[in-house]
């Protein structure tokens, strides 16, 4: 049952909640008549050396930009970054400086430190200033010169992972946030002047989102259409308080989703569009209604009388992700009046699926047909309220309340179309898992078996996806696709043979048997082999990998696929091996193959190859010598890590393991791995 909170909206409670009926917000300071006069001296590289005395931070370096143009004014900005040395620094200060009635000189800095050295962390984000008189300095009473408004502005500064960003100007300076409306400090000859003078009014809107995460420096948020949170200090009846206990806002639920919301306090400001960022006038108890009015220039908005008061209304947002419309209602006893309510609320709205897929031109019309007539929200269980669908060629992804889905439709070699289902994820892809099929012909649907090739190498960083051609496998960290196109009846991969003829094109020594009955056997036959068993196929089956020396003195590596009974076949062979000193198969089917040489100092390299496209190929390897820092490389992404620095180099074909030259090696190379 739907369950609705029961909220007040009373103009008079509604002030009272923010403290009263009072316009105070419409009575601000008067800016200061100062005039400015450039100096003739640079007064600002006077007070930056004396600063420099006391603070090395002032210290300029040779990379640093330095900007002396005005008499007034410094600033040093500094970055360096380097994944090698660990170090990370960010440097910003800035010195502006306003004269006093005394024509003595007040200077401001900002200054701004995010570094990070060796694992050692500084960070610095303050606004100050000091007084100059006389070729001195002296620290000054921040509270003589700066009004409240600007300490609370400091702190926001300290605690946001964005700051506050101080913009300087000869006779003002104005702060700039994300999350508050711009304010600007007038110089008087004496001090600085806020305008406006009132409190912070934050940014609440950010579209969909109750965001007041910075009012009372408390981090909280509330989503439409979303579970309210109880960190979010939210009671029974709905209202939402700061940290104080104060009321800033009462939220609506339906269903236990949070439907709309009302702002209860004056600081809580909107902006009047669909913003992430605070521009333009705010709209906020107390400010004018007329803040609204001339900015709003939209054909939804509505103005109506209710109970003697000025109502407008208008759409935010028509948002087909939720299927809701947003809209905002203020309140206000005329046009010439503050606002007395705030009011966010939405209006759920449906779609018609068939309607929607006549959007989606680019559909082949018998592949809407097919939809239709597979009635999808009848023939489903448990889809819920249809959201939205999207559509080319054969193919339809279709998304439903309680889960996304994609609809194929593939020919038959026999006559008619096989149609597939199966449920999707944005992250994850295709589940295979879930796949649907049926055989369509004559307007007729019959449930079908249609096998999808398994996961690469069980690796479940490759996604399923499925298109009007066939079948896809990526894997976009290792850039490594495979594609399996529909022939009429089944998904087959040109490149990839059955594996008892995978490789029997291989021509081999001589040097290992053929095949045998017992795999444990083959290591018997030779002196001090290596060997490592394990799946390198992934089909299940115990596989054999050895190591030996050779009758004619050189090295041999040969790979067995398990039969199930104990044997097994010889499908690879490394002709051109010397120095392995261990073989190892890891549980994804990776053959590891190590070397060692010791000359003077110790070399170790490490061989990794994995069976694909019916073959195996070397994917990676690292070169480790026991006087440097160890280098890896990946033949999937062509990247290269030496210690903490990582490069790319230009790509080249993968070589097979009958290609590659084990253990052979020119320090610090990857030709140890790739030469033929």
């Amino acid at each position: 049952m739907k369950k609705q909170l029961a909220i007040i909206a009373l103009a008079a409670l509604t002030l009272s909640s923010c403290g009263g009926g009072s316009t105070q917000q419409n009575q601000e300071n008067t800016i200061p008549e100062f005039t400015f006069v450039e100096p003739k001296e640079n007064i600002a590289e006077k007070i930056w050396e004396l600063l420099l005395e006391e603070d090395s931070d002032f210290g300029g370096e040779e990379d640093m930009d330095i900007d002396t143009a005005s008499n007034t004014y410094k600033c040093i900005e500094y970055n360096m970054w380097s994944r090698y040395d660990d170090m990370n620094i960010y440097k910003l200060i800035e010195l502006k400086c306003y004269q006093k009635n005394d024509s003595s000189w007040i200077g401001v800095v900002n200054k701004k430190i995010d570094e990070t050295v060796e694992g050692s962390t500084r960070v610095i984000k303050t606004v100050y200033a000091v007084h100059y008189s006389q070729n001195k300095i002296t620290p000054v009473d921040s509270t003589e010169i700066f009004p409240e408004i600007f300490f609370q502005i400091g702190n926001i500064n300290q605690q946001s992972a964005f700051g506050v960003y101080y913009h300087f100007f000869n006779t003002r300076f104005e702060t700039r946030s994300r999350y508050f409306w711009p304010i600007q400090f007038y110089w008087s000859g004496s001090k600085f002047v806020a305008v406006p003078s009132t409190p912070l009014m934050q940014n609440a809107d950010d579209i969909q989102t109750g965001n007041f995460s910075y009012f009372d420096n408390k981090y909280s948020y509330f989503n439409i259409n979303s579970q309210p949170d109880d960190k979010f200090v939210i009671g029974f009846d709905g209202v939402f308080k700061d940290s104080k206990g104060n009321a800033i806002a009462k939220i609506e639920l339906n269903d236990g989703k949070v439907s709309g919301y009302y702002l209860l306090d004056s600081k809580l400001a909107l902006s009047p569009e669909c913003r992430d960022s605070v521009q333009g006038l705010p709209a906020a108890i107390g400010l004018p209604i007329k803040n609204v009015l001339s900015q709003i220039n939209d054909s939804t908005l509505t103005k109506t009388q209710k109970d003697g008061k000025l109502v407008v209304t208008y759409r935010l947002k028509h948002d087909e992700f939720n299927l809701l419309d947003i809209f905002r209602e203020y309140t206000a006893k005329d046009e010439n009046s503050p606002i007395e309510t705030i009011h966010v609320y939405t209006v759920p709205f449906t779609v018609n699926i068939n309607e929607e897929l006549e959007k989606w031109p680019s559909l082949l019309p018998e592949t809407k047909n097919i939809f239709k007539a597979f009635n999808i929200m009848e023939r489903i269980n448990g889809l819920g309220k249809f959201k939205r669908l999207s559509g080319i060629g054969k193919n339809i992804s279709v998304d439903f309340e309680n889960g996304d889905y994609h609809f194929q439709v593939y020919t038959a070699s026999q006559g008619g179309e096989y149609v597939l289902l199966i449920k999707t994820s944005s992250f994850e892809g295709a589940d295979p898992g879930t796949a649907q099929w049926w055989y369509h012909s004559n307007g007729k649907f019959s449930p079908a078996e249609i096998a999808i090739p398994k996961l690469p190498y069980n690796d479940e960083a490759y996604q399923l996806s499925f298109d009007d051609d066939g079948l896809h496998y990526d894997n976009m960290m290792e850039k490594d696709f495979k594609f399996y196109e529909w022939n009429g009846s089944k998904f087959t991969n040109e490149d990839e043979d059955e594996e008892e003829n995978a490789t029997s094109d291989n021509v081999f020594s001589g040097m290992f048997p053929s095949s045998t009955s017992s795999l444990s056997d083959v290591s018997e036959a030779y002196t001090e082999p290596v060997s490592a068993e394990g799946d390198l196929n992934q089909d299940g089956i115990k596989d054999y990998a050895i190591a030996i020396h050779g009758d004619d003195g050189g090295e041999y590596v040969g790979v067995y696929f398990g039969d199930g009974k104990g044997g097994g076949k010889l499908v690879a062979e490394c002709a051109n091996a010397k120095d392995v000193s261990s073989i190892s198969i890891t549980d994804k089917g990776v053959l590891r193959i190590q070397t060692i040489y010791e000359f003077e100092s110790t070399t170790e390299l490490t061989y990794m190859f994995r069976f694909q496209d019916g073959d195996f190929y070397l994917i990676g390897g690292k070169d480790e010598w026991s006087e440097s820092e160890p280098i890896s490389y990946n033949f999937l992404t062509n990247q290269k890590v030496e210690g903490k620095t990582t490069t790319t180099f230009p790509a080249r074909n993968l070589k097979k393991l009958s290609k590659v030259k084990i253990g052979y090696f020119e320090r610090g190379s990857k030709d140890n791995f790739l030469d033929d």
